[in-house]
């Protein structure tokens, strides 16, 4: 087990798996947690407006995040909902970096640069739980099938806004549905709520 030392709601310790040793943080993945820790600023600036918060995860006939995708393309005036990687691509990078934090963070966990499991996840875990911990009002889900604990959803986003006081009651019964799914082992869920 490993400790990430950052104390924010959604970012905690992530333990080994059952059977299985973790890797140390590589220290690009520290320094970029460290840069989240010390940016109180800009952690509450990785959240979407007010009831447009959504969370996916899975595959549908597509994967989610896919179909997101072909929504959106579908219906480009359409801003009733945002998404994580919507929001990272509003927000700056850490200082000596170009783009945007989401260009940064995607070159950052590219799988051919750091071990996914152990360095890549738990960076989109953080900012998946900072994103979860800031959501107000309304949550929309988009979830498929093949939803397991090594999914950021199902680790993190769903447990951080079970927590979250902020949300509204519906959101906050749906995302339980997720979590006895999860917690069940019911990886199938093939379930939306959607503005």
């Amino acid at each position: 087990m490993f400790a990430l030392d950052f104390r924010h709601p959604g970012v905690d310790d992530v333990p080994a798996q059952k059977g299985r040793r973790s890797m140390p943080l590589l220290q690009e993945t520290r320094d970029f947690l460290i840069f989240l820790r010390q940016n109180s600023l800009l952690r509450r600036r990785i959240a979407a407006p007010p009831d447009k918060t959504l969370i996916y995860a899975g595959t549908l006939f597509k994967p989610a995040w896919k179909e997101l995708a072909e929504i959106r393309a579908r219906n480009p005036g359409d801003n009733n909902f945002e998404l994580l990687p919507d929001v990272l691509n509003r927000l700056p990078p850490p200082p000596g970096a170009a783009g945007t934090l989401k260009t940064y963070v995607e070159v950052l966990t590219d799988e051919r640069r750091m071990p996914w499991k152990d360095n890549g996840f738990v960076i989109w875990r953080a900012l998946s739980g900072i994103y979860a911990s800031n959501a107000i009002g309304k949550v929309y889900v988009y979830v498929g099938s093949g939803i397991t604990r090594q999914k950021v959803l199902a680790t993190t986003e769903i447990n951080v806004l079970a927590r979250n006081p902020n949300i509204d009651p519906v959101s906050l019964e749906v995302i339980r549905y997720i979590q006895d799914c999860v917690r069940t082992k019911n990886g199938n869920i093939n379930f939306g709520y959607m503005p």
